[in-house]
């Protein structure tokens, strides 16, 4: 370990994100196993968690490990999809789209989408994955969904999803055909908050995955970089949280001097943090229900009261049928040990202690100005009592009169907030998708219509600061209306562009503000309707097509083509990273290398 953390150019601790397979910092969990023995058994499976407890890392594994045992796996991210002014039609047929490139049959999907209209939008999924899929792959299939959550701010209820994978799992009792196909749902949510109408029966198809924190035993690597007793006081504070721990290791190992204790001081319990620190202000956020208009001021005063209760050490069970209960599961705050929930670590008790508490009861302000005028009137009443008297009665008359036309307004006021809720909402949930497409005009625009929403919250500031970092104006010519996505190179430095006219590719350099190189390839001439894909491998200078089923590579600086060759059934993912001389993918349910000097794909073994 110690020898692979030294000799990496790359850092050691994923701080924030998904960590990679191959990483030295990830710590495979009991989850680990259990999620990837479920889904090989074919066992519908559920990963529903609080944020940052490493969902998307660990499905990133478990479909490395079940690619290498010949299974087909397909990754949707829903956020891909977005959520502002989706429509069901819409939403299902970019839940099929990106289904079938995931499985390497976007073609077919979109056929298939064409060619069957009648059937109902949630239905055209299932029927492509029986109908469809089944024929076409051998062998199993398994479809992990990620960020399922996304689906609670859509304008929609998305409850035919869940029914159609409650159908899904029934008719293996029918149609032993479709145990081939296996489902896990991934996200920070309740099984009973995804159907929104509350005659269905609540989603509880499948086996539930729990992520629980690191131990001991599974964080020891940790050590090798910031030593062993830094790493146990680093526990102590954390009790093994994957973010907070990671984020803390990342100071630790770039400064071999500095105290755990002083880092956690200044990082998590300065009075400021709760505001600046991302994991505590959406730990905050999510417990007090903040920016959610159903959450009202009886259940918010319920949770702070039963999450009080937790703090002075008294039992609270695990009941997610319980609101208050769940919110403070879901929050993050705690942990499940035997049925019970207890606080997660002492980050979270330092940072949300009873002082919190009392801070953020509902109606803390009211007591504090009744507190302030009582010890007032007290005052007044022993210098002259009469005028004390006047004093209250005006006081109380105000109260009462404030009362009734907060009452009149309340109801009004809600439907407002849930609006602006609504809108703010949905617009951050479009932001990831945009921002891989680098289109930080887009980002700016959504947030300024959302600048002065009362939800908004720390979400909007991150993506503020991110989408104006650095601005650089190049002149398009031919390329100012690109056909399809950009690609950007890891570095940042190079856009590729398709030109308008189909008839070149378009290497813009960012670092110099200008065209550096412009590929001829005329994709009329091949096979336009299946569509376009590129890849840039800056390291090595070289530029990856594929236009249908040929695929051509290019060198950066000359813009020559080097090779070229046919695959018909190569599958390579959009967001693949070229580093070496090879690319990773997928030929016939197997995995895949092509080289990019030759084109020559060498196969795994089925």
């Amino acid at each position: 370990m110690d020898e692979v953390a030294r000799s990496s150019n790359a850092p050691f601790f994923v701080a924030g994100g998904t960590v990679p397979p191959g990483a030295p910092s990830y710590v495979e969990r009991a989850a680990d196993q259990e999620l990837y023995e479920a889904l090989l058994a074919g066992e519908f499976c559920y990963v529903l968690n609080s944020r940052q407890m490493g969902k998307s890392s660990l499905a990133v594994r478990t479909i490395a490990k079940l690619n290498d045992a010949g299974v087909r796996t397909a990754f949707v991210d829903l956020t891909r999809l977005g959520a502002t002014g989706a429509d069901p039609e819409r939403w299902y047929a970019g839940l099929l789209s990106e289904a079938g490139r995931a499985l390497g049959l976007r073609t077919e999907a979109m056929a298939y989408l064409r060619a069957n209209p009648e059937l109902p939008s949630a239905a055209r999924l299932f029927s492509f994955l029986r109908d469809e899929a089944l024929q076409r792959i051998d062998g199993p299939i398994v479809l992990l969904v990620d960020e399922i959550d996304a689906v609670r701010s859509l304008p929609f209820s998305a409850d035919d999803l869940f029914a159609g994978l409650r159908e899904l799992w029934n008719a293996r009792a029918i149609d032993p055909e479709t145990s081939r196909i296996t489902v896990c749902l991934l996200g920070a949510a309740l099984p009973g908050d995804l159907i929104r109408d509350p005659r269905r029966t609540p989603f509880n198809v499948g086996r539930r995955i729990e992520l629980r924190d690191f131990t001991p035993d599974e964080a020891e690597p940790f050590g090798v970089v910031v030593g062993p007793a830094r790493l146990r006081r680093a526990l102590e504070w954390t009790g093994g949280h994957p973010f907070l721990t990671q984020t803390i290791c990342v100071d630790l190992s770039n400064d071999s001097s500095l105290s755990v204790d002083s880092l956690v001081g200044r990082r998590y319990l300065d009075a400021r943090a709760r505001e600046s620190d991302t994991n505590l202000a959406d730990v905050a956020n999510r417990l007090l229900g903040n920016g959610d208009p159903s959450v009202t001021d009886a259940e918010r005063a319920d949770t702070l009261s039963l999450y009080e209760r937790m703090l002075r050490g008294k039992p609270v069970v695990d009941d997610e049928a319980n609101p208050a209960a769940a919110r403070i599961k879901m929050s993050g705050v705690a942990r499940l040990d035997n049925g019970l929930l207890k606080l997660r670590n002492e980050v979270y008790r330092r940072s949300f202690d009873r002082r919190w508490v009392r801070a953020n009861m509902p109606g803390q302000e009211n007591r504090r100005q009744r507190k302030a005028f009582w010890k007032g009137a007290l005052r007044a009443v022993a210098a002259a009592s009469c005028v004390a008297a006047v004093i209250l009665y005006f006081a109380v008359a105000n109260a009462r009169l404030a009362r009734t036309n907060a009452s009149l307004a309340l109801t009004a006021e809600k439907q407002r907030d849930q609006a602006r809720y609504d809108a703010y909402v949905a617009s951050m949930r479009t932001l990831p998708l945009i921002n891989q497409e680098n289109n930080f005009s887009e980002i700016n625009r959504i947030l300024r219509s959302v600048e002065e929403n009362p939800a908004r919250g720390w979400e909007w500031k991150f993506w503020h600061r991110l989408a104006n970092r650095a601005r650089v104006d190049i002149p398009l010519g031919d390329y100012s209306s690109p056909t399809y996505t950009p690609t950007v190179s890891r570095d940042g430095r190079y856009v590729l562009l398709l030109a308008a006219s189909l008839k070149r590719i378009g290497v813009f350099d960012l670092q110099a503000g200008r065209l550096a190189r412009d590929i001829d390839l005329d994709i009329r001439k091949i096979d336009p309707a299946s569509g376009v894909h590129f890849w840039l491998a800056e390291k090595i200078r070289r530029v990856l097509v594929q236009v249908g089923r040929r695929f051509s590579s290019y060198d950066l600086d000359s813009g020559k083509e080097i090779a070229r060759a046919s695959h018909p059934n190569l599958y390579i993912a959009d967001d693949v990273k070229l580093e070496s001389g090879t690319v990773t993918g997928g030929l016939a349910g197997r995995k895949a290398s092509l080289d990019l000097e030759t084109l020559k794909v060498t196969a795994g073994p089925l």
